[in-house]
């Protein structure tokens, strides 16, 4: 069907079996360097935009993705999921992080 090429557009890619949103956005902006696809959320965007209130408490990294579009600049939309999703990775065993971002988010750096 792509003559064993992988394809480069967003809707192509979701086209296949397993493959969703975030793959697709992570194809389109990270291989092919298309920085305004979409924002890459995962699991980690996710609970991070929430629990800084980024987002008012969407249930889905979907509801997630569309949020943040609306106000992150589409230019930087690669950026921001790779430095999004660097931070969760790094803290993702850390109890202590739901608590220190809603510290920060609230204003406060007291830990407690």
């Amino acid at each position: 069907k792509h003559n064993g090429n992988i394809p480069t557009s967003y809707k192509k890619l979701i086209s296949f079996p397993g493959v969703g949103p975030k793959i697709a956005n992570l194809m389109c902006s990270v291989a092919f360097s298309q920085d305004d696809v979409g924002i890459v959320v995962d699991t980690h965007v996710h609970r991070i935009s929430n629990c800084l209130g980024w987002v008012k408490e969407t249930k889905s990294p979907e509801e997630t993705r569309l949020e943040l579009e609306k106000w992150v600049p589409a230019g930087r939309w690669t950026q921001f999921s790779l430095d999004v999703v660097g931070f969760g990775q790094c803290t993702r065993q850390s109890d202590w992080i739901d608590h220190f971002l809603r510290q920060f988010s609230q204003g406060t750096s007291e830990m407690k």
